[in-house]
């Protein structure tokens, strides 16, 4: 089964502040890139709107998929924005079971598919704080939570935290560590949470098998621009397909490209999973 993980950027909308629009000026681009990446099973993280603009109709129809649930995040400390963004599954394979699931200040998303033998397979979508590690593992624990052993349980999420072992990720954990705490505010602030690697880490002592073992980078795509203006090329994993060890993951991949740098600000992560 083909699966796939992408995060899609203010749901397509240029900010958390429009409400003004009636669709996301970027929705034509995410549905060629859902078409391109074709999945069986998708997650889509940061659909700010979706699930008050859309029925569970509207987006079989948008994407051409035979199922779909979106449900808010409703995170209860970010006000207006957190309310309203979004997670969103989309499926080949009916949903044997569907539920949000509480991550403390946060929901994730629960959708069980069955497989070609029978067996069924728990899949949890998840979008982490944006800008703590502390909240991000007290999240990854409320999720593992509800995996129980021995069932097949995949993680297809944004968890806004890295590997420790990615190279790009320790060398810029180490240019950070030289500059003085005082001056690391803003935007680097929340790089410098996320290259904790805490949350993902936790996933990996749990057993949790990483599916992109090449350590291929998600973010970001030339869409996000830093420092003025200046467009860099995907430097980080912060996108991820996290499975137990009974599932076999393979020909993992990061498609770049158009159109997915016209979509979003991150690529997303595609893994072919079987049992």
């Amino acid at each position: 089964m083909r699966v796939a993980t992408y995060n899609v950027q203010s749901g397509g909308f240029e900010n958390y502040k429009d409400y003004e629009s009636k669709h996301p000026p970027r929705l034509g681009a995410i549905q060629q890139a859902v078409h391109h990446i074709d999945a069986d099973v998708i997650g889509l993280t940061d659909t700010f709107r979706w699930s008050s603009l859309y029925t569970s109709a509207d987006l079989r129809a948008i994407f051409n998929y035979g199922h779909a649930v979106a449900v808010p995040i409703s995170d209860i400390t970010m006000g207006m924005s957190g309310r309203n963004i979004g997670l969103t599954v989309l499926s080949r394979r009916e949903f044997t079971h569907k539920s949000r699931v509480n991550l403390g200040e946060r929901n994730g998303l629960r959708t069980d598919v069955e497989l070609n033998d029978g067996q069924i397979l728990r899949l949890f979508t998840a979008y982490l704080n944006h800008a703590s590690e502390h909240t991000r593992v007290e999240q990854s624990l409320a999720l593992m939570s509800h995996t129980v052993k021995p069932e097949l349980a995949t993680v297809i999420a944004d968890l806004n935290s890295v590997s420790r072992g990615d190279k790009k990720s320790s060398l810029l954990r180490k240019v950070l560590s030289l500059a003085p705490d005082a001056k690391i505010k803003g935007d680097l602030a929340e790089l410098n949470e996320l290259l904790k690697g805490d949350a993902h880490q936790l996933f990996v002592e749990a057993g949790f098998i990483d599916a992109n073992n090449e350590r291929l980078p998600s973010w970001p795509t030339p869409a996000k621009r830093i420092l003025g203006g200046l467009a860099l090329p995907p430097i980080l994993r912060v996108d991820h397909i996290l499975h137990s060890p009974d599932i076999k993951s393979s020909d993992c991949d990061v498609p770049k490209g158009e159109p997915y740098q016209s979509a979003s600000d991150h690529f997303p992560v595609v893994a072919q999973l079987t049992v």
